[in-house]
């Protein structure tokens, strides 16, 4: 008989022993690499549940980093809302939110001007009372910004700026 071949079954027996067994053998045999192909399964599962922590983690970090940059912003002093003056230019420090609302009183326009020139001349935000358009007007001032209201005096708005940070 060549070496690696299977031996050939002669009347219910291979070499003394019952073809039963065999069988059997060839059962477990089957049986194991059934589980072998799940493991490999789990192999594949096992590497995408390694990706997915390693994309957790860079999260993770990248949550600390947020998180620490808004504590080192919330030990920063807040600074008062105000009223500004109309016709004044001003020079925004860091972001400001700038809020016009009319009261009563005199209608009249109202224009937030702001830019990087001084003065400004680009129209942030405008309200007009006169033909009921709109009340109110608000604009973001970001750091550097020249900004200023431009309304005639005696206007009927209430104006507030808010630093923001």
């Amino acid at each position: 008989m060549a070496i690696g071949a299977r031996p050939q079954r002669y009347r219910g027996r291979v070499f003394g022993r019952n073809d039963e067994r065999i069988d059997a053998l060839e059962r477990r045999l089957a049986a194991a690499e059934a589980r072998l192909a799940q493991a490999a399964a789990l192999l594949d599962d096992t590497a995408r549940v390694e990706r997915m922590a390693a994309q957790a983690e860079r999260m993770a970090e990248a949550v600390r980093r947020t998180v620490a940059a808004a504590a080192d912003l919330a030990g920063t002093a807040v600074q008062p809302r105000w009223s500004p003056e109309v016709g004044k230019v001003y020079r925004s420090d860091g972001y400001g939110f700038l809020a016009v609302c009319f009261t009563g009183g005199r209608t009249d326009d109202l224009t937030i001007l702001a830019g990087p020139d001084d003065p400004p001349s680009e129209r942030a935000a405008e309200a007009d009372t006169k033909h009921d358009l709109n009340s109110f007007a608000a604009a973001v001032l970001r750091p550097g910004e020249y900004w200023m209201i431009d309304a005639r005096p005696g206007h009927g708005y209430l104006i507030t700026y808010t630093p923001l940070f």
